[in-house]
């Protein structure tokens, strides 16, 4: 209905969670349970300037301000708490270059935005997004504070995007580990600026399908919503934020659960 999420698989990396652990004893006391309060889940989603760093972060984790300086990543790890906000930029890339036009394309001479086109195919039910994936990570977010620079973001924009007309000033930020911007108009939409790598976990990689069937036109409509998307797909997800009950390659068919063979 919309999103089918295919799978979820939790991550084993004992390197990586030691080194979240280790520091989080240097900042915190962990025998007190009120530091939990500054634990969170956020999205990082595959930016289409680097689609593969997921996989390379899944196993060595989040670079360094120094590793991410020669590449079109922010030099600060960029989470979101939306998955639409995490999937807009690699959406809106792919029908940008007209790979996800199905049975028609734009003219050169045609006047309609790419968004219009979108809507009218998802009508049509001739809309195919490619699968899409996402990390789920713990981060601890004790020294937050608001971007005076760039208090907002679009989530139209990837990040490696956003970083280049909008980067973080590591010196006006420096007393803190971690800075966020929102969305205008929509303050809950939210994206972090992480500086301490040692702080954010990958926990779990998502995967899913958007469904694009002409039976399920209405239900697919909200794919052009992103207010929408982001609602049910945190509902979907919210069991990662609050039990904590997802299992090892878990699949998820509309709602329901599926054994693996």
């Amino acid at each position: 209905m919309g999103i089918n999420i295919k799978r979820v698989t939790k991550i084993h990396n004992r390197f990586l969670r030691n080194r979240f652990e280790e520091r989080l004893e240097q900042l915190t006391d962990i025998s007190d349970n009120n530091y939990k309060r500054s634990l969170e889940y956020l999205f990082y989603g595959a930016d289409p300037a680097m689609p593969n760093e997921i996989i390379r972060v899944m196993e060595e984790g989040f670079g360094t301000f120094d590793f991410y300086k020669k590449s079109p990543h922010p030099n600060c790890i960029p989470l979101v708490n939306g998955l639409a906000s995490a999937e807009m930029a690699r959406i809106n890339k792919f029908f940008a270059e007209g790979d996800g036009l199905s049975d028609s394309r734009l003219d050169d001479g045609q006047q309609k935005s790419i968004k219009e086109h979108l809507e009218n195919l998802i009508a049509k039910g001739n809309i195919k997004i490619p699968p899409g994936r996402l990390l789920v990570c713990k981060v601890y977010l004790s020294k937050c504070a608001a971007d005076v620079n760039y208090p907002h973001f679009n989530p139209a924009h990837a990040p490696s995007e956003i970083w280049k007309y909008a980067p973080v000033d590591p010196q006006l930020h420096a007393h803190v580990t971690s800075i966020f911007r929102t969305k205008e108009n929509d303050p809950k939409q939210r994206i972090w600026f992480i500086s301490d790598n040692a702080l954010v976990l990958p926990e779990y990689l998502v995967e899913y399908d958007y469904i694009s069937n002409k039976s399920e036109v209405q239900e697919t409509k909200r794919l052009s919503n992103t207010d929408r998307l982001n609602t049910e797909c945190n509902k979907m997800l919210k069991s990662i934020n609050s039990t904590k009950k997802i299992l090892d390659n878990t699949y998820f068919t509309l709602g329901h659960k599926k054994p693996t063979k």
